[in-house]
């Protein structure tokens, strides 16, 4: 049953300058500075397509630092007075978990005002500032369930205090024990200097671990996944380069006894969202490469025109790439025609257990659409404990010229390929 934590932020979490904060602080500081950035830029209404998914990304981002630094849940508003609020803030966020009927009331209260069309803009959102709290703090008129009034009393506690409000599902609060771990990791002398940060959401952490940027990289889209696996929730494709978002996207196709076979939302920087990617559901192949068909393809065309020399065909045309309203569109298009070329190519080798080296130079929509499709053409043999009737080998373009190889899709139990 869904269940929701309200946690209290200091007002100088939402006013000190982030490179003032306290290490265990500073990554949710840095956070709410950039979601008031975007509250303003989306109050502009301009550029929208791409505030929205920043400002999605910002969000939920706040809202798991804020779970981390949550020390203590409290079940009713009459653990919670001004006196605790102070004492349990100097070692963590206070939080106030509301059960399910909450919820319910705020479906029912959407629904009554989208029929009447006065919504209320406040209605649902995660992230409060102070300022936002003091003005929302009066009690609502007309009788209210319970959890809705402990919501009201908790509001106007931390309003009294000038202090902001986040909201988050119950389930991204951790045991004491990770989140221990959590605030200790934060806690390091090295400043990092964001020379690079060409995404919001870099998680900070990472780079003070001693990773190199790539490293990083890696790592944030790796936790990126394992938050969204659970809910089927986001996985956002924006520049973190082909190679991580196969490498990563890799690691978790594989079926995870005990964990079910589940998937992530493709969500792209232009806000549009693909069709899901099934995740947790393949079989390692065990028939060894020497006994398959060596196929070398390019994935798209006219990118490399040194790859000629390698390759036996091409995947997709470079015309193919773009053209659609959105991004998920043009994934849509990549991901419908691999779904008939693999079909054709399944046939045209009459179950020939295929090695398909696939050299990539590029474009997020053509990996996402190919490999989504790959893994559904590959699901009736995982799930009849068949060998796989194709493994494709990815290859990376190196500047040099060259290509180095990447885990296979499914995983072979084999030696890899050898850079061209």
């Amino acid at each position: 049953m869904s269940r929701l934590n309200l946690i209290g932020v200091p007002g100088a979490f939402w006013q000190a300058a982030p490179a003032l904060a306290e290490p265990s602080h500073r990554a949710l500081q840095i956070s709410l500075c950039e979601w008031r950035v975007l509250e303003r830029r989306l109050a502009k209404t301009v550029n929208l397509q791409l505030e929205r998914p920043r400002y999605t990304v910002c969000c939920e981002q706040v809202e798991l630092q804020a779970a981390v630094l949550a020390s203590q849940v409290a079940s009713s508003i009459a653990d919670l007075g001004a006196a605790q609020l102070r004492q349990v803030a100097s070692g963590g966020l206070p939080a106030l978990q509301l059960p399910a009927d909450y919820l319910d009331w705020l479906n029912a209260t959407h629904v009554m005002q989208a029929a009447t069309g006065a919504i209320d803009p406040s209605l649902g959102r995660s992230i409060f500032s102070p300022e936002q709290v003091a003005r929302a703090s009066a009690p609502t008129a007309g009788p209210n369930p319970p959890a809705v009034v402990d919501r009201q009393q908790f509001v106007q506690l931390l309003a009294d205090e000038g202090w902001g409000l986040v909201e988050c599902p119950a389930d991204l609060q951790p045991d004491l024990a990770t989140a221990r771990t959590s605030r200790a990791q934060a806690v390091v002398e090295a400043d990092v200097i964001y020379d690079r940060r060409d995404d919001l959401f870099i998680m900070e952490r990472y780079l003070r671990r001693g990773l190199s940027w790539g490293e990083a990289n890696l790592a944030r889209l790796r936790e990126q996944v394992r938050l969204a696996l659970p809910q089927r929730g986001r996985f956002y494709v924006q520049n973190q380069g082909h190679e991580a978002t196969t490498r990563v996207l890799c690691e978790f196709v594989q079926a995870a006894s005990p964990a079910p076979p589940s998937a992530v939302r493709i969500v792209y920087r232009d806000g549009s969202e693909g069709r899901p990617f099934p995740m947790r559901c393949l079989r390692p192949a065990t028939l060894p490469r020497e006994r398959r068909f060596d196929l070398p393809i390019a994935l798209m065309s006219m990118r490399h025109l040194e790859l000629d020399w390698h390759v036996q065909g091409v995947w997709f045309r470079n015309m193919e790439g773009s053209g659609g309203s959105s991004t998920a569109e043009d994934d849509e298009r990549l991901y419908e025609l691999s779904v008939e070329r693999l079909s054709e190519l399944r046939q045209a080798f009459e179950g020939r257990p295929l090695w398909l080296r696939l050299f990539h130079t590029g474009l997020e929509t053509a990996i996402i659409g190919f490999y989504r499709a790959l893994v559904e053409s590959l699901l009736p043999d995982a799930q009849a404990g068949r060998e796989p009737w194709i493994v494709v080998q990815p290859s990376y373009f190196r500047k040099e010229g060259t290509f180095d190889t990447g885990p296979t899709w499914p995983a072979a139990k084999t030696r890899e390929v050898a850079p061209v």
